[in-house]
């Protein structure tokens, strides 16, 4: 196959592999009333204890303003609480409320049914193949990224 073929190849299966992720992410998401720079936000969080708002400005690449406003959404759905710290005003950090770490858990249930959806009729040597595709796409966007 030529490169612009393979190129064309890519490019397309990409897109479908987007589309179908973000359908799949808008349906579960309609549910919770959450958008899905608010779920990445409440991904961020539960990875740590609490995260402070310069790091879920730079991880989602939006202004300052705009994770302000995403914070305030979840902090008036009841799922984060904004604190500041003693020292220093100026640094604002966010945490999971109980009702957080609920709607997290739950969230993470869809998302391991949604995989085991996936792979039922994906077996031994595909699931195989699927994963070291995967693998290679990954290892492949992140050296690519690390150049930008």
């Amino acid at each position: 196959m030529k490169t612009k073929d393979d190129i064309d190849t890519i490019a397309l299966l990409m897109r479908k592999l987007m589309d179908s992720f973000h359908y799949l992410a808008r349906n579960i998401l309609r549910e919770e009333s959450l958008s899905l720079s608010q779920y990445y936000v409440l991904h961020l969080i539960e990875a740590g204890s609490q995260v402070q708002m310069k790091d879920i400005k730079n991880d989602l690449c939006v202004s300052g303003a705009y994770a302000t406003t995403i914070i305030d959404d979840l902090v008036t759905k009841g799922f984060i609480e904004r604190n500041y710290i003693k020292d220093d005003r100026r640094i604002v950090v966010v945490k999971l409320t109980d009702e957080g770490k609920i709607l997290a858990r739950d969230l993470n249930k869809k998302k391991a049914q949604f995989y085991t959806k996936l792979l039922k009729d994906v077996k031994g040597k595909d699931r195989k193949t699927m994963s070291a595709g995967i693998s290679l796409l990954v290892f492949s966007l992140n050296r690519v990224l690390e150049r930008y």
